[in-house]
């Protein structure tokens, strides 16, 4: 029996540009194991529960949603999850809470490498206000610890 990967073509980080949503419900979600090789250029390979023992080494644990731009581009949003001792990162952290706030507004995350995190701003209505103007846009980004 032969078994064919899985591979994820549509898996992407919202563009800069981009205003997004996430698909809310956990049917549209789910933490995988994904095998990502550095010669096939941003695939990233399912692994099945019961070969990920084997090949733990060799792949990482993502939380997948299911997000969509304004312009209707669905894609995969693969998130990795903090390890088995909890550790996580700012960058991985700040998309992960962009993600979540993305399942009930539109969400544009951007890098920021001097904060070594993602910035997310997000809309709350697309209405227009008297002026013409949409609805203005909240930024947030994370809070770094103070150095005595």
């Amino acid at each position: 029996m032969k078994i064919l990967p899985l591979v994820l073509r549509t898996k992407r980080k919202p563009g800069r540009q981009d205003f997004v949503r996430v698909r809310p419900g956990a049917e549209y979600r789910a933490i995988v194991a994904v095998l990502e090789r550095e010669q096939d250029a941003g695939d990233a390979y399912l692994v099945r529960p019961e070969i990920y023992p084997y090949i733990k080494e060799e792949c990482r644990l993502v939380d997948v949603f299911v997000a969509i731009t304004r312009k209707g581009d669905a894609f995969l949003w693969l998130i990795p999850v903090p390890d088995d001792e909890g550790k996580d990162n700012d960058w991985n952290r700040t998309n992960r809470t962009a993600a979540m706030r993305a399942m009930h507004e539109w969400v544009s995350v951007r890098s920021n490498r001097s904060l070594g995190a993602y910035v997310s701003a997000w809309c709350r209505s697309r209405s227009r206000s008297r002026s013409g103007m949409t609805a203005p846009c909240a930024i947030t980004s994370p809070r770094r610890s103070r150095i005595a």
